[in-house]
């Protein structure tokens, strides 16, 4: 995984420190509730070295790109996915050559801490599907970036018909 800080650094170099007193310019940043504990251990001293306010509005990234769509102001969006950026920037909003890659994801399997683990070492996928897990819990893959992730990994791996009946989306 790719450390956050020098990519987010580079993604607002073109902002620069404002000439002589008076309010600092805000910075309205649209950002995936992802990323929120991340930028907001960046925001002071970003702020101070550029003299800039960071203005953060968290969000799903599918909610944060229909608001951008339907006028609301942006100067940074930070998508968890790219189908919603990707419609942002079909509808004109995106500067050219500014889109950047800064991020990436990886899927976990999270069982409970307490009692025996319910997998065998090595874990391997299809361990998922051969247990007699009541529920298995990921993202919404309607709605939200990572369940589409889940999803995509599951059925790449023939699994996704053996478990949806037990698929219980969070959003």
């Amino acid at each position: 995984m790719r450390s956050l800080a020098p990519t987010l650094l580079l993604a607002f170099a073109s902002c620069s420190p404002p000439s002589g007193p008076g309010p600092r310019p805000e910075l309205l940043v649209q950002a995936a509730v992802s990323t929120r504990d991340a930028l907001l251990a960046l925001e002071p001293g970003y702020e101070s070295a550029h003299g800039v306010e960071l203005v953060f509005n968290f969000g799903a990234s599918g909610d944060l790109a229909g608001q951008i769509l339907a006028g609301a102001p942006a100067d940074l969006f930070l998508s968890a996915d790219e189908r919603e950026l990707a419609r942002v920037e079909a509808a004109g909003l995106v500067l050219a050559d500014t889109r950047r890659e800064l991020l990436s994801n990886q899927l976990v399997v999270i069982e409970p801490a307490a009692g025996p683990s319910l997998f065998t070492a090595p874990f391997e996928p299809a361990q998922l599907a051969d247990l007699r897990l009541r529920f298995v819990s990921i993202g919404d893959p309607a709605s939200v970036p990572a369940g589409r992730y889940a999803r995509a990994w599951l059925e790449a791996r023939g699994l996704w018909s053996r478990l949806a009946a037990r698929i219980l989306p969070a959003v």
